[in-house]
């Protein structure tokens, strides 16, 4: 029994047996016949895992891949392949297959070091850039979709990644931040300063952030992104002015986006989409041609010129230094800076008037001094930039003024040179963030202050920037009343007309210092300088603007154009007949009592300075009665004692 239960136990397991046998058998046949088929639709598999890569492109296999047959039309493929031929080895990186590309765009045939990660192409932007002449920002930018978006056609053939089309094929397309499209011969900045360190604080002028790249990390941004609905922070490759308006890329060019920052307010305001036709002024070594800068913002060669050649050779005469208006004027001479127009808008206006008081920018060059004239050395610190800029230039090399004044050029010598009158250096430091409002330099100690042994913090008292730097030429200086009864006069004395203060009148109370110079002769900023004008013409962002530069503050008490014209045409009328009246006894003044003389001097010198000063009542119209009634009575006093 026992036995017999054993054998069907026995039975049963070889039963088993035969049926597994069985099984592997008939899977046997199946991976057989499955491998089979597929190894008739795979090539053979290789060793090095090339055949794979162009599915798995993740990093973990295969070296370089193979080549791609080229396709029998010029279409891009919809994946990049990664090309074997002219390829170096691919390496491995957690960030994906290293690799070097040839490309070729036009006539160019380069090879850059680029990344196939997850079968997508990245290459660096700079690289990017430097071959098709775009504005491409950031690190590595994936190929396929920055050049579409830019309009390119990127075409794979023979181990070569083709080119076509795009904004660079475009004249006249801008195209941003590219040395290779930019005016050959710029260097940067920064090679500048490797020599030039003591203009390193050019940096924190407003020219060199006028233009700023925006993925730099020190750009000077003052708009607040966290409250623009109108475009969004990534959207703006480059930013204006300080970072209140902002340019991007539309339509393969590039255009001034849709709002502007107002600092004031801390408000977006809407504007439009418009081109951005201020790159050349912006920027440096910008191209009309191809649309492309070689530095954004204004960078030293924005006004010195190309600096290649100084660069390499060191010799100064091939950089551009100058101290006339043609640094400045290229930017500042249209649209809606026109400093330089309005500047010889005033000169001309000048030559076309004789008698007209001579401009700041043609002081050294028009009829009056042809010859030399009457300029001693007191006068060419105020009316010659070369004369001014040595001065200054000495004072901030630790020179004393009494040093400095030492060694400066001769008036003689001045007149023999370039005759370079007061143009935008004199008043602005182009490389100095000054402190005061558009770079406006602070006046040196006077050299007149110097050499009356004055005192120069009394001589500008009462006086802030703006209008402490035109006193500091706007001045009497050393016309005393003595020189006035010899005939000489006074002129320019804005400085003792604000001050309030002339020879025998202490009651003479200081000009109301409620606005500055500038408020009323450059309404806007306008450089022209125009003087005794109630109503005003000025070119505003290419619009003509008509200002009451005097009624906008005196609306209040009826003080009309009219009525200025009249006081100005009083105080005229006034002077003529002083000056004859006093005039009748310069022959016998001379033999007369001191007391006599001293009246004579006094009023003459006082009426002059009133003819000088130009104003004509309007700079302190009180101080303008006082002088009137004081001749009035001393001429009645000096004709009791003649």
């Amino acid at each position: 029994m026992v036995k017999s239960r054993k054998s069907s136990v026995i039975q049963m397991g070889e039963g088993n047996l035969m049926n597994k046998k069985v099984l592997v058998l008939t899977l046997s046949v199946f991976f057989v016949m499955l491998f089979s088929g597929v190894a008739m639709a795979l090539p053979s598999m290789s060793a090095d895992g090339v055949t794979c890569t162009p599915c798995h492109t993740d990093g973990r296999t295969g070296d370089a891949p193979a080549e791609e047959p080229a396709p029998a039309e010029p279409a891009a493929p919809a994946e990049e392949p990664a090309l074997a031929e002219e390829a170096a080895p691919a390496t491995k990186s957690s960030d994906g297959i290293k690799q070097t590309r040839k490309f070729a765009y036009g006539d160019k045939v380069v090879t850059i070091d680029a990344v196939n990660k997850d079968g997508h192409l990245y290459v660096n932007a700079a690289d990017f850039n430097s071959l098709v002449g775009a504005n491409a920002t950031g690190d590595l930018v994936p190929f396929r979709e920055t050049a579409g978006d830019l309009g390119y056609t990127i075409e794979y053939k023979a181990g070569t990644v083709y080119i076509y089309g795009g904004s660079a094929d475009a004249a006249g397309v801008n195209v941003g931040l590219s040395p290779a499209y930019a005016l050959e011969g710029y260097v940067g900045s920064d090679t500048c300063l490797n020599c030039h360190a003591d203009k390193k604080e050019w940096m924190t002028t407003d020219h060199s952030t006028m233009a700023q790249n925006m993925d730099d990390p020190n750009a000077f941004i003052m708009a607040d992104f966290r409250t623009n609905t109108f475009f969004e922070k990534e959207d703006a490759l480059y930013a204006i002015a300080q970072g209140k308006r902002f340019v991007g890329l539309r339509e393969g060019k590039l255009q001034y986006l849709n709002a502007t920052w107002n600092p004031e307010a801390g408000v977006w305001e809407e504007g439009s989409f418009r081109d951005y036709s201020c790159a050349g002024c912006h920027n440096t070594g910008f191209n009309e041609e191809t649309g492309a800068w070689a530095e954004t913002g204004v960078g030293c060669e924005a006004c010195h010129g190309a600096g290649e050649a100084h660069a390499t050779s060191a010799d100064p005469s091939k950089i551009s230094v100058s101290l006339d208006v043609d640094s400045c004027q290229p930017c500042h001479d249209e649209g809606s800076h026109t400093q330089v127009t309005e500047l010889m808008a005033d000169a001309e206006a000048e030559a076309a008037d004789d008698a007209a008081v001579m401009s700041h920018l043609n002081v050294l060059k028009d009829s009056k001094t042809a010859e030399g004239g009457h300029y001693g050395d007191s006068c060419i610190q105020c009316h010659s930039a070369e004369y001014r800029l040595a001065y200054e230039e000495a004072i901030a090399d630790g020179e004393t003024p009494e040093e400095a004044i030492e060694g400066l050029p001769t008036a003689e010598e001045i007149l023999a040179g370039d005759r370079i009158g007061i143009t935008c250096v004199v008043c602005h430091d182009p490389h100095t963030k000054t402190g005061n409002i558009f770079q406006l330099k602070d006046p040196v100690t006077p050299v007149y202050v110097v050499e009356e042994g004055l005192d120069e913090e009394a001589w500008f008292e009462g006086f802030e920037m703006p209008s402490k730097l035109c006193v500091s030429c706007h001045t009497a200086e050393h016309a005393l009343p003595e020189h006035a009864a010899k005939g000489e006069s006074p002129h320019h004395p804005q400085r003792e007309w604000f001050v309030g203060k002339v020879p025998g009148i202490e009651s003479a109370v200081p000009a109301p210092n409620s606005h500055e110079c500038a408020t009323c002769h450059m309404p806007n900023g306008n450089h022209a300088f125009e003087t005794g004008q109630p109503i005003y013409t000025y070119d505003s962002h290419g619009h003509e603007v008509n200002m009451d530069v005097c009624g906008s503050c005196h609306a209040d008490n009826d003080l009309t154009a009219e009525k200025i014209e009249q006081i100005k045409a009083d105080t005229q009328t006034a002077i003529e007949e002083l000056t004859a009246s006093y005039s009748q006894y310069a022959d016998v003044i001379d033999a007369a009592s001191e007391e006599a003389q001293q009246l004579y001097n006094d009023n003459m010198y006082n009426i002059k300075l009133l003819d000088g000063e130009g104003s004509y009542g309007i700079h302190n119209n009180e101080l303008t009665e006082d002088i009137i009634k004081k001749a009035e009575a001393d001429l009645v006093t000096l004709e009791g004692l003649l």
